[in-house]
């Protein structure tokens, strides 16, 4: 897990629920634990649970996040929830 960091809400992607959304940032910009809050909710901490393909632009990831107070990040190995 890499330290902690603030993302800018022009990177949410899609649709988008009340604890969990999509960003699209370039490949490598976050892995499958990583923690971060927008830098339009700073006390709101959201984890990454899935790196998937973009099929729209094969330079990018779609990265799912979920808040941390809706998700127990202690599971399983983070390469279970890698595609590609």
């Amino acid at each position: 897990m890499s330290a902690f960091r603030e993302v800018p809400a022009s990177a949410r992607y899609g649709q988008l629920g009340s604890y969990w959304g999509n960003l699209v940032m370039p490949v490598g910009a976050m892995k499958v634990l990583d923690r971060f809050s927008f830098d339009d909710e700073p006390g709101l901490v959201n984890v990454v649970g899935r790196v998937l393909e973009n099929p729209r632009d094969m330079k990018t990831k779609l990265y799912y996040y979920e808040r941390v107070d809706r998700l127990d990040v202690s599971g399983g190995p983070a390469s279970d929830n890698v595609q590609g």
